[in-house]
């Protein structure tokens, strides 16, 4: 079971007007005249087709296929930032460099110079109409603003069941940020409620349930993240491959576990002794009462409703969102 105080910012996050500053991420700027057609051959989505203000999510795939980066692209006038909940931006740097000979790029690692802070909850369209112009509604679209004088910028993000934006802001203005959400009745709260409210959306995240052992279509995102009639990038063919098959091996579900215990990441799931999946992020989940987990299992036991066997007890597929019923 969950505490009384994360079990009220879970609820702030969902229906009032809560904030989490979050822990240092991948950050990446591309500016030069070539970089739209430069990332666009590295991505699975559709990179070209973004105007300012727009932003995608995307998979950056190995020739091989298998995913090396889950990252958010935001389109600005003059520059596309690449965004991951990582903190390892030098991988991904160093896979763009490799394959950087005449092209018009430059790269720069902005992830100690910004910070971004989680808005969430129902109240928060109403509260940012005070201080930016226009509320953006579209996934990853975004708008530049200040708030009491720092300059923000608010990216609308499907990351918690409820309307949620992340506010990017130098780093060192993180304080002053906070105080001036505050004073305007905003709530602080913590990594555990957010955990919460993202495992319950159906959200994964980079690093934990997304990995270079993965494939794309694994994860389960195909229509928000991959573009299947955009031109050749790097491990498209093995994606295109997969989609013409029909079906991955593994999938990415919602796991409702029996037992009151929640599962660590990497629990083993079976079936009759034989290894069916693992898990990858587990909360309690106040809406159904019950562990929810995130698992990849083997896709012959990925239909709602299938049981799979752990060491807890059984645990019953779930669709995501959790509150969106079987």
């Amino acid at each position: 079971m969950t505490d009384k105080a994360v079990l009220d910012e879970y609820q702030t996050l969902l229906e009032g007007t809560g904030y989490v500053v979050l822990p240092q991420q991948t950050q990446i700027e591309l500016t030069g005249a070539d970089r739209v057609s430069f990332l666009h051959n590295f991505c699975t989505n559709d990179i070209t087709g973004l105007c300012t203000g727009e932003g995608c999510e995307a998979f950056v795939t190995s020739v091989q296929g298998k995913i090396l980066a889950y990252v958010f692209v935001f389109c600005h006038p003059h520059s596309l930032e690449v965004e991951s909940k990582v903190t390892n931006s030098f991988d991904l740097i160093r896979h763009f460099d490799r394959y950087l000979i005449r092209e018009d790029v430059q790269i720069r690692d902005q992830s100690e110079q910004f910070s971004q802070i989680v808005l969430s909850g129902s109240g928060w369209p109403d509260l940012l109409s005070h201080f930016i112009d226009r509320i953006p509604v579209t996934p990853l679209a975004h708008i530049d603003g200040r708030l009491d004088g720092q300059s923000i910028s608010i990216r609308s993000v499907e990351l918690t069941g409820a309307p949620s934006f992340l506010c990017r802001v130098v780093r060192e203005a993180i304080p002053e940020v906070c105080q001036s959400l505050r004073d305007k009745g905003a709530l602080e709260c913590g990594i555990e409620a957010l955990e919460i409210t993202r495992v319950e959306a159906g959200v994964p995240v980079a690093g934990v349930d997304v990995t270079k052992e993965n494939f794309p279509q694994e994860v389960g995102r195909d229509d928000k993240t991959i573009n299947f009639n955009k031109g050749c990038y790097l491990g498209q063919e093995t994606v295109a491959r997969i989609d013409a098959v029909g079906h991955v091996n593994w999938m990415r579900v919602g796991l409702r576990f029996e037992s009151a215990k929640v599962p660590t990441a990497g629990l083993e799931l079976t079936d009759q002794g034989k290894t069916t999946g693992r898990v990858t992020s587990a909360v309690w989940s106040p809406r159904l009462k019950a562990p929810l987990a995130m698992a990849y299992v083997r896709h012959n036991y990925a239909a709602v409703g299938d049981n799979l066997e752990s060491s807890l007890g059984l645990a019953e597929v779930v669709r995501f969102p959790a509150f969106a019923g079987k």
